[in-house]
């Protein structure tokens, strides 16, 4: 047991009540064990005790976005606005605003994203580029079918350059014109390499496409001036 069961104050009854954890207590239980380490919050109300299952689990368990939307949208309702929710997940407000929009994707992009065919970021950038619904669907399948990284890459950017009124096929043509990716190597120390982790984990993506990620953000504030590389 990695991570000790979060429970509520013990009642008059001598018992305590499990609001996180109830599947290792399972296991533990399973697997003989007559005593779990808890960590014991007294006098928690309702409302803190979702905000903290939720805010273990999206970080433990790294949630997939369905379920971080779905987190997300229990917490407004129950606060009345994204900057209670960011402080109590303990993330910036727009990143909660991300999670809130994650809900409005097509069900067959976010089943996608479910079977691991494409990102969470690649379906927001794709809903988010084209408008048309059925176009964005037909997009984000075509995205799905690569199987060599390079070439999902190549075709992923394409639909970041393209115009929202573009075709499949001029995203695929785009695609097979560009020039093949370089390959860096970018070493980081332990503190940089941990808030990385942190980052993704957050984010719920992988190492290398936060990485990317930044590296992007930093070459176009470049181009417009804002920074000096």
């Amino acid at each position: 047991l990695k991570n000790p069961l979060l429970v509520s104050g013990k009642t008059k009854d001598g018992i305590y009540r499990v609001f996180s954890g109830q599947r290792r207590l399972m296991a533990c239980t399973n697997a003989g064990l007559k005593t779990v380490p808890c960590l014991v919050h007294e006098n928690i109300t309702l409302r803190e005790a979702r905000v903290l299952s939720l805010s273990e689990n999206l970080y433990r368990l790294k949630m997939n976005y369905n379920d971080i939307s779905d987190a997300a949208k229990t917490l407004l309702e129950s606060f009345g606005n994204r900057k209670d929710v960011a402080t109590a997940l303990g993330v910036h407000e727009n990143t909660v605003k991300r999670y809130l929009s994650y809900d409005d994707i097509p069900q067959d992009i976010k089943k996608l994203v479910g079977e691991k065919k494409i990102s969470a970021k690649q379906a927001m950038d794709l809903y988010t580029k084209f408008p048309d619904q059925n176009k964005s669907i037909k997009i984000a399948r075509e995205l799905s079918r690569y199987s060599k990284r390079d070439e999902k890459r190549k075709y992923y950017y394409a639909i970041k350059d393209a115009d929202p009124k573009a075709t499949s096929t001029a995203i695929k043509t785009a695609a097979k014109k560009m020039k093949p990716f370089k390959k860096y190597t970018i070493e980081l120390s332990p503190k940089d390499t941990q808030q990385i982790q942190r980052l993704a984990t957050k984010k719920s993506q992988k190492d290398e496409e936060v990485i990317e990620e930044i590296i992007g953000i930093a070459l176009q504030a470049n181009n417009d001036g804002i920074i000096e590389l």
